[in-house]
């Protein structure tokens, strides 16, 4: 599957530590409906985002953190099952 999302996971990855805070809520947002159109698959392609997207949970801004919790509750649900 991550053939298929091409460079995608690796780009918003690195936006998922990105100092601008609008950028990397967008990051989040994006990975929560990337996840919502590739269902199940999405557990293969979003483990490398998983440990810079949990990073952001304790993050200053508040758009960010709620970004954050859509994102966890849209896209890693599949996960919980790997962790």
């Amino acid at each position: 599957m991550p053939e298929q999302v091409g460079d995608l996971v690796g780009a918003l990855k690195g936006r998922m530590s990105d100092s601008n805070k609008n950028l990397m809520a967008q990051a989040l947002a994006l990975t929560g409906k990337l996840a919502r159109a590739m269902g199940k698959a999405i557990d293969r392609a979003a483990r490398p985002l998983l440990g810079p997207a949990l990073r952001n949970l304790s993050d200053n801004k508040a758009s960010v953190r709620a970004c954050m919790h859509a994102c966890v509750r849209v896209s890693f649900v599949h996960m919980c099952s790997l962790v």
